[in-house]
């Protein structure tokens, strides 16, 4: 596959063979984390039948990426990513073998276990930041969200057939031994990343500046805050994970429960989650290319808010299943565009910093919500009543965001190579002249190209964002006066050079701002062309 940044090795299915190398690890990975999932539920569910007890699993799980998150995330982004993500692996292998040991010997409580999970939960802090940042140096950008997609419906596959296999196996041994699986998976995991040839740190855009670990941390903070959009997808995922985790953590005291379901049983249940994941997942890039953002983010939240509702009802296990799959589907489809879209916005050497901080922020809340719930369901005694509240709380918080920036993130997408862009040339007052032209006559109104089939509306924006643009300009030529004034050879000073970014980011932003309203009236001129309604006319009715 020939193109851009040298992706022109021997290729699958459009993708990189590195790419796929990454991909059979971690899905070796996953069938064994399965059974894992499977496992560790079912084994603090036999030794103390509490919901309570199950919460704190969950939360446990979960400080880690609150205390350690936002320092693991810059380092990793100074580090070799590759080289972390293979240590990582062995370390979660020795963390995960300690339970059977444990049990073999007799000694295993559930405050081992708990002990065990925030031990692994430290090490994916690492691994995630480091592999949410190694895979858009293992595609192009513009094909981030089928890569993706296909990560997570192979990595589905294995959800599948793990707890189907480990639902089978716990008939025949003890449910600490099924942790053996894990342990080993991941030494695979660790040997197939060994075999990618690709650096996990993408070289070209900005070179990494050595500073401190709190410089970078805030440098992380201020670029999540300073994004409309990153910054209502960390906000809407905190309170989503507050009251949403829930139902993930107590699926086995459901399905135990109110279910009345065997061992067996919930393997299929987890297996059922597994599907739904495998089938929507591969419909991540379709929906992508013919609804924007926030139609389907936005929307798959709702629905799946409304299907928490519904299963929250039920009392029979055939009746449940396939509204779990659907449920777990529409949650793992929605992470998919949400983290596709973080990737797209964030510049490389960012990207460590922001996946760790985005799961800071998104899972801040999670121990708490899971407790909450947990404490809820002990003193209700009812999980189908959390349950159905939690559904109607996630479809209220998707109405509440699409009246933000959310609502219409694709304001904020770069124009790349994988859309229609104007170029380097863009700046160039004769290129500004001809593009005022082309939409002027896409409406017939060719007056000297006075862009007069843009409505007032959005003229007014293209002005606004115009003197945006100029005044960001006069910062930057004053700064570099300022410089040559206090050296004759102008040579910056690093916070002098950190404005200038600052203020070149703000141009661009003004910029793309009037491409996206000179396209909103090119396509309201081409309508209006195709009506046969003069667009004139129609910009004066708007007025």
């Amino acid at each position: 596959m020939m193109g851009r940044r040298g992706w022109n090795r021997a290729s699958f299915a459009g993708l990189d063979l590195d790419f796929w190398r990454f991909w059979a690890g971690q899905a070796i990975s996953t069938l064994g984390s399965s059974f894992s999932g499977f496992a560790l539920p079912l084994l603090i569910f036999q030794l103390t039948g509490s919901a309570l007890n199950l919460s704190i699993s969950v939360a446990v799980s979960y400080v880690p990426s609150i205390v350690f998150g936002l320092p693991v995330g810059a380092w990793v982004d100074r580090m070799n990513r590759k080289r972390v993500m293979t240590t990582v692996n062995l370390l979660l292998g020795a963390s995960v073998a300690s339970v059977p040991l444990m049990a073999a010997s007799g000694h295993l409580t559930v405050w081992w276990i708990y002990a065990m999970q925030f031990a692994t939960a430290t090490c994916r802090v690492f691994f995630s930041s480091a592999s949410f940042a190694a895979i858009p140096s293992l595609v192009p950008k513009d094909q981030l969200v089928a890569a993706n997609g296909r990560i997570q419906a192979s990595y589905s596959l294995m959800s599948v057939i793990g707890p189907l296999l480990a639902g089978g196996l716990a008939a025949l041994v003890p449910i600490p031994s099924l942790l053996v699986v894990d342990a080993a998976s991941y030494l695979a995991a660790a040997g197939a990343l060994l075999l990618v040839h690709r650096s996990f740190n993408l070289a070209g855009g900005r070179p990494p500046v050595k500073q401190s670990i709190r410089r970078d941390v805030v440098e992380g903070l201020s670029f999540i805050f300073g994004h409309p959009v990153l910054r209502n997808i960390s906000i809407m995922m905190a309170m989503v994970n507050f009251v949403s985790m829930t139902v993930a953590g107590q699926l086995v005291y459901f399905a135990k429960v109110q279910l009345h379901a065997t061992n067996q049983q919930v393997g299929l249940l987890f297996s059922a989650n597994a599907v739904g994941v495998l089938l929507l997942s591969l419909a991540a890039g379709p929906l992508r290319r013919h609804w924007p953002f926030s139609r389907v983010a936005l929307g798959l939240l709702e629905i799946q808010g409304f299907v928490v509702i519904i299963l929250a009802q039920f009392h029979i296990f055939w009746a449940v299943l396939p509204l779990i799959a659907l449920w777990q589907g529409l949650s793992v489809l929605f992470t998919i565009n949400t983290t596709s879209l973080r990737q797209t916005l964030t510049p490389n050497h960012l990207l460590g910093r922001v996946v760790a901080t985005s799961s800071v922020l998104g899972g801040a809340m999670i121990p708490f919500g899971s407790l909450l719930g947990g404490f809820a369901i002990a003193r209700t005694g009812n999980v189908g009543l959390v349950f159905s509240v939690i559904g109607a709380l996630v479809f209220l918080i998707a109405i509440a965001f699409s009246f933000t920036a959310l609502g219409h993130a694709e304001r904020y997408l770069p124009r790349d190579a994988s859309s229609r862009s104007w170029g380097e040339d863009a700046l160039q007052p004769a290129r500004w002249s001809e593009r005022r032209g082309e939409v002027a006559d896409a409406g017939g109104v060719a007056q000297d190209a006075d862009l007069t089939a843009i409505s007032t509306e959005e003229l007014d924006a293209v002005r606004s964002g115009l003197a945006g643009m100029q005044e960001s300009a006069e910062d930057i030529v004053r700064l570099v006066q300022q410089a040559e004034e206090k050296d004759s050879e102008a040579q910056l000073s690093l916070p002098t050079l950190k404005k200038l970014a600052i203020q070149t980011e703000d141009l661009t932003y003004h910029w793309n701002e009037i491409v996206n309203r000179l396209d909103a009236g090119e396509e309201s001129a081409s309508d209006a062309a195709e009506s046969g309604v003069p667009v004139e006319a129609r910009g004066r009715d708007s007025r």
